[in-house]
């Protein structure tokens, strides 16, 4: 016996078809956008790994950098330490200055002298601004953003003079590796406006790197440092780094 289906059947069976599609498109939809999602986190995901694996690359190379720069100092009879993590080449203030005092000790400057002249060798290899010498190391390449001339105290004295004489030192020294080398005044960074590499900063008796209660503490809180800022990469330089074979990964 047949059984004829009326018009409100059909159309609840045409408005059934038409909201499964409409789900069907959405469905749809929204796996497109899933996917969009997934590749852009992929593609962010790797920018991130290069940039980490370039920043890592470059903080080996500057301490290999600091390392170049003790070792040529040592070979002149000047010893310094150097922090390879944080980028910094320490100047005791015994090799440059009398305690609370901003003139230089005698055969200081000729030190400085050395020092810049042995920097005017090395940072051409990690720095922009002159010819690259043919003594880098293969695998140097234009890492620095700045190169800061530090003054530092200990806590004695008066704390507005201990900033004022950290300014002074650091404003000697700063002058006298410049004075004498005018090929660290060229070198700059890589930002592509031509800033300049070296300047200098003092923070008195704020940055101490040993206790203040004792002598020793002191003595070595007293001094110069020559800290080297690796320069934030850009995405497109890494990944033109990573096409041409110039990165390391």
């Amino acid at each position: 016996m047949f059984r004829f289906r009326s018009s409100r059947d059909t159309a609840d069976t045409s408005y059934l078809e038409s909201l499964s599609d409409l789900l069907v498109g959405f469905l749809f939809i929204f796996i497109i956008l899933l996917m969009a999602f997934a590749l852009a986190l992929a593609q962010a995901k790797q920018r991130t790994d290069l940039i980490e694996k370039d920043l890592t690359n470059a903080g080996e190379l500057r301490a290999e950098m600091l390392t170049q720069i003790q070792q040529a100092l040592k070979r002149h009879g000047i010893i310094i330490e150097i922090d390879t993590r944080n980028g910094i080449a320490r100047l005791p203030e015994s090799l440059l200055f009398d305690s609370g005092s901003a003139s230089f000790r005698p055969g200081a400057e000729q030190k400085l002298q050395v020092l810049a002249s042995e920097l005017s060798t090395i940072l051409p290899c990690y720095a922009s601004g002159v010819s690259r010498p043919r003594t880098c190391p293969a695998e140097s390449r234009t890492i620095l953003d700045a190169m800061f001339v530090e003054g530092h105290t200990d806590s004695t004295g008066i704390y507005a003079n201990n900033f004022d004489l950290s300014a002074n030192r650091a404003k000697a020294a700063f002058f006298a590796l410049t004075n004498d080398a005018n090929l660290l005044n060229r070198l700059h960074n890589d930002s592509g406006t031509g800033q300049p590499l070296m300047s200098l900063s003092a923070y008195g008796q704020t940055r101490p790197v040993a206790p203040n209660n004792t002598e020793d503490g002191r003595r070595r809180n007293r001094r110069i440092d020559l800290r080297f800022v690796v320069g934030t990469p850009r995405v497109e330089d890494v990944e033109h780094a990573r096409e041409t074979g110039k990165l390391p990964l």
